[in-house]
């Protein structure tokens, strides 16, 4: 006897689960001939420290490297997969305009950030281990921890401080700017762990 359905049949009640945050994960968006290709050609590159990441670095402030999308002829791919994502979410018209790649060492961590002033962030995954790395997400929902942290007794979608994902390499994960992420606290176990980020705005700046 299913309790919890006849109990429900019983009081009669309609469960709503507002304000869902979409993200979306693609699989195989580079081959990996290309992987290997972006990945040996980054690596001769200039990067620089950055203060979300913990031993590791990042060429977010290096000129050479503001136009990775065109460089690996990846442009078409992601803008079909940003048109996705804008018909789903129905926001306007996205398109990038911002991007860089970060290198993890051993041990590293991604401390938990957002990307202010962009509508999208996007992150493309060259070198990877597919079992320890992960991306996590914070609920956006800042009372889950401030007001029922302590009185949570089992996990559900209604209470969870993040959600944890497993990247392999050739993955392109795309979500709202605002979304906090990043490792949560775990270390990094893949050497030269590499990932290549962009950030969108609204089309129509142009217009």
């Amino acid at each position: 006897m299913n309790t919890s359905k006849n109990l429900k049949n019983h009081l009669q009640s309609s469960n709503f689960n507002l304000f869902p945050t979409l993200v979306i994960q693609y699989a195989n968006v580079i081959s990996e001939l290309e992987r290997e290709n972006i990945f040996d050609t980054l690596k001769k590159r200039s990067t620089d420290s950055h203060a979300s990441i913990i031993k590791g670095t990042s060429s977010y402030n290096m000129s050479e490297n503001k136009d990775l999308v065109n460089i690996f002829a990846l442009e078409e791919r992601l803008q079909e997969r940003l048109d996705n994502y804008t018909q789903e979410t129905g926001i306007f018209d996205q398109k990038i305009c911002q991007s860089w790649f970060n290198i993890q060492n051993v041990g590293s961590q991604l401390l938990e950030h957002c990307h202010s002033g962009a509508i999208l962030s996007c992150a493309l995954y060259i070198n990877v281990n597919g079992v320890q790395d992960s991306l996590c997400f914070q609920n956006p929902n800042s009372m889950i921890e401030s007001v029922w942290n302590a009185h949570i007794q089992s996990l559900t979608q209604y209470n969870f401080k993040y959600t944890s994902f497993t990247p392999k390499n050739g993955d392109l994960f795309i979500f709202p700017s605002w979304l906090t992420h990043g490792s949560y606290y775990q270390s990094n176990e893949t050497p030269d762990r590499m990932v290549i980020s962009f950030n969108t705005i609204d089309n129509r700046k142009d217009r």
